[in-house]
């Protein structure tokens, strides 16, 4: 059975990676509009890197948003998915911080 508490973090955790998923869109559309060119003429350069960067930040977060829904499900393997997906968004200041802190909170008061 989920707790409030876990459906609570469940939904955080899916609406932050929802709301950073948008973001890093965004973000990814925007270079490759501006910088598509030298992009995809350069084999590697600082803007390829970026590119690249903010791939693997779309991946983390669609993983999160099954994280979130795994969590409300309450999978076997919820637990620890949304564990290391909330230490890494803790470094995202303030909002990533805010929901890693709440659920690494949780899972320590639960499983202590």
């Amino acid at each position: 059975m989920v707790s409030t508490e876990e459906k609570v973090s469940g939904w955080l955790i899916i609406t932050y990676s929802i709301l950073m998923l948008l973001i890093s869109s965004a973000i990814l559309l925007f270079l490759y509009a501006v910088f598509g060119n030298s992009i995809l003429s350069m084999p590697f350069n600082i803007f390829s890197l970026m590119g690249l960067m903010i791939i693997l930040f779309v991946s983390l977060n669609i993983l999160g948003v099954f994280a979130g829904i795994a969590v409300l499900l309450d999978k076997r393997y919820a637990q620890e998915l949304a564990l290391i997906l909330s230490t890494v968004s803790v470094l995202n200041v303030p909002l990533g911080t805010l929901v890693g802190s709440f659920y690494l909170w949780l899972y320590i008061r639960k499983y202590k």
